[in-house]
Protein backbone atom coordinates (compact mmCIF):
# COMPACT_ATOMS: atom_id res chain seq x y z
CA UNK A 1 0.00 0.00 0.00
CA UNK A 2 2.96 2.26 0.62
CA UNK A 3 4.03 1.70 -2.98
CA UNK A 4 0.69 3.09 -4.18
CA UNK A 5 1.38 6.29 -2.21
CA UNK A 6 4.91 6.60 -3.60
CA UNK A 7 3.72 6.07 -7.18
CA UNK A 8 1.01 8.70 -6.70
CA UNK A 9 3.57 11.20 -5.35
CA UNK A 10 5.71 10.61 -8.45
CA UNK A 11 2.81 11.06 -10.86
CA UNK A 12 2.65 7.39 -11.90
CA UNK A 13 -0.97 6.38 -12.41
CA UNK A 14 -2.17 3.01 -11.13
CA UNK A 15 -3.35 1.01 -13.06
CA UNK A 16 -3.09 3.20 -16.18
CA UNK A 17 0.74 3.33 -16.13
CA UNK A 18 1.57 0.42 -13.82
CA UNK A 19 -0.39 -2.43 -12.23
CA UNK A 20 0.26 -3.17 -8.57
CA UNK A 21 -0.64 -6.36 -6.74
CA UNK A 22 -0.21 -7.43 -3.13
CA UNK A 23 0.59 -10.93 -1.91
CA UNK A 24 -0.62 -10.74 1.66
CA UNK A 25 -4.40 -10.68 1.31
CA UNK A 26 -4.88 -7.92 3.88
CA UNK A 27 -8.36 -6.44 4.10
CA UNK A 28 -6.93 -2.92 4.43
CA UNK A 29 -6.18 -3.08 0.70
CA UNK A 30 -9.82 -2.23 0.03
CA UNK A 31 -9.18 1.25 1.45
CA UNK A 32 -6.11 1.97 -0.68
CA UNK A 33 -6.37 4.38 -3.62
CA UNK A 34 -6.98 2.62 -5.91
CA UNK A 35 -8.15 -0.47 -4.01
CA UNK A 36 -5.35 -3.06 -4.05
CA UNK A 37 -5.64 -6.33 -5.97
CA UNK A 38 -4.20 -9.06 -3.75
CA UNK A 39 -3.52 -12.76 -3.38
CA UNK A 40 -4.19 -14.33 0.01
CA UNK A 41 -1.94 -17.25 0.93
CA UNK A 42 -2.45 -19.84 3.65
CA UNK A 43 0.81 -19.28 5.53
CA UNK A 44 0.31 -22.26 7.82
CA UNK A 45 -0.14 -24.60 4.84
CA UNK A 46 2.87 -22.98 3.19
CA UNK A 47 5.02 -23.66 6.26
CA UNK A 48 3.80 -27.26 6.50
CA UNK A 49 4.59 -27.79 2.81
CA UNK A 50 8.06 -26.32 3.26
CA UNK A 51 8.78 -28.78 6.06
CA UNK A 52 7.29 -31.72 4.13
CA UNK A 53 9.43 -30.75 1.13
CA UNK A 54 12.52 -31.62 3.15
CA UNK A 55 11.44 -35.26 2.93
CA UNK A 56 9.23 -35.40 -0.17
CA UNK A 57 9.08 -33.98 -3.69
CA UNK A 58 7.87 -30.36 -3.30
CA UNK A 59 6.04 -30.63 -6.65
CA UNK A 60 3.67 -33.12 -5.04
CA UNK A 61 2.18 -30.39 -2.84
CA UNK A 62 -0.09 -27.62 -4.06
CA UNK A 63 -1.22 -24.72 -1.91
CA UNK A 64 -4.44 -22.90 -2.76
CA UNK A 65 -4.42 -19.13 -2.96
CA UNK A 66 -7.30 -16.69 -3.24
CA UNK A 67 -7.20 -13.86 -5.76
CA UNK A 68 -9.16 -10.70 -4.94
CA UNK A 69 -9.25 -8.43 -7.98
CA UNK A 70 -9.67 -4.76 -7.23
CA UNK A 71 -8.77 -1.64 -9.23
CA UNK A 72 -4.96 -1.56 -8.88
CA UNK A 73 -4.46 -3.86 -11.86
CA UNK A 74 -5.38 -3.37 -15.49
CA UNK A 75 -4.56 -4.42 -19.04
CA UNK A 76 -1.00 -3.94 -20.23
CA UNK A 77 -0.38 -1.12 -22.68
CA UNK A 78 0.83 -1.99 -26.13
CA UNK A 79 4.53 -1.25 -26.42
CA UNK A 80 5.47 0.31 -29.74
Amino acid sequence: MELLCILHERGIRVPEDLSVMGFDGIEAGIWAVPPLTTIAQDLEAKAETAIASLFEDPASHLIDVELTVRRSTGYAKTIL
